[in-house]
């Protein structure tokens, strides 16, 4: 008798967890469809950031330079390279 009811309690409990597997599957992918539509997209008339004041101070520092100085090079660093 003790055989049987301990088969018996074996039975529920795979049955308990293959439904407790089943249903954490079908929660993992109802979230990763979620996250998918989630997703923003870029506007893309959203205007640009004004330059900041790292960028503004080497630019108008090189055109004083460039003005000072017509016979040097022209460096292609975007802050205005070694004559800074």
């Amino acid at each position: 008798m003790k055989v049987l009811e301990e088969e018996q309690k074996q039975k529920t409990a795979m049955e308990l967890l293959e439904q407790y597997l089943q249903f954490k599957l079908e929660a993992d992918q109802q979230t990763k469809k979620k996250k998918k539509k989630t997703k923003k997209q870029k506007d893309p008339l959203k205007p640009k950031r004004p330059i900041s004041a790292f960028f503004l101070f080497p630019k108008d520092l090189r055109e004083t330079l460039s003005a000072e100085n017509k016979n040097m090079l022209e460096v292609k660093d975007p802050i205005g390279g070694k004559a800074l």
